[in-house]
């Protein structure tokens, strides 16, 4: 017959808290990458817009006859949209080219899809449901286990 060892508590007094120490699998950091396409589809857009208004620019100006001063102030306009337009890195060729309106309900869905994809890969964390003071009190209790060992090891070691 075996008895239990007197060091080892009885089942009914183990701990309900989580205590492993395998670290869970984290989702790829390119899960939660999620503003760089935002920020290309914004990009496309405007570049889209300032195409449309170049256009109507240059057929304003073949049917009405413009002054200097205004002619120059929308080409500054124009450079200065362009010009910031321009400075923003853009990783891929197709993404450069002008996002019209009727591509933009395609382009925000694979968006909404990566933070779909993002959110279940964090809600399938382990411990996630736990709340703050859960798990300031389980640091606590490991924090006390931690000192009762040293004490231990301490005696042992100290004779």
């Amino acid at each position: 017959m075996a008895s239990p060892t007197p060091s080892a508590p009885p089942p009914s007094h183990a701990s309900p808290t989580n205590t492993t120490t395998t670290t869970p699998t984290l989702p790829a950091p390119q899960t939660f990458d999620i503003l760089p396409p935002l920020h290309d589809i914004l990009l496309r857009l405007l570049s889209s817009s300032s195409a449309s208004s170049a256009a109507a620019l240059q057929q304003q100006q073949h049917s009405q006859p413009h002054s200097q001063s205004t002619l120059l102030a929308s080409d500054n306009a124009d450079t200065s949209l362009s010009s910031t337009l321009s400075s923003q890195p853009q990783p891929q060729q197709q993404q450069q080219q002008p996002l019209e309106i009727q591509q933009l309900a395609g382009e925000v869905s694979r968006v909404r899809n990566r933070i779909r994809a993002a959110r279940r890969a964090v809600e399938a964390l382990p411990d996630v449901e736990r709340s703050v003071e859960e798990q300031e009190d389980e640091i606590e209790e490991l924090r006390g286990r931690i000192a009762r060992q040293r004490g231990m090891l301490a005696k042992m070691g100290g004779g």
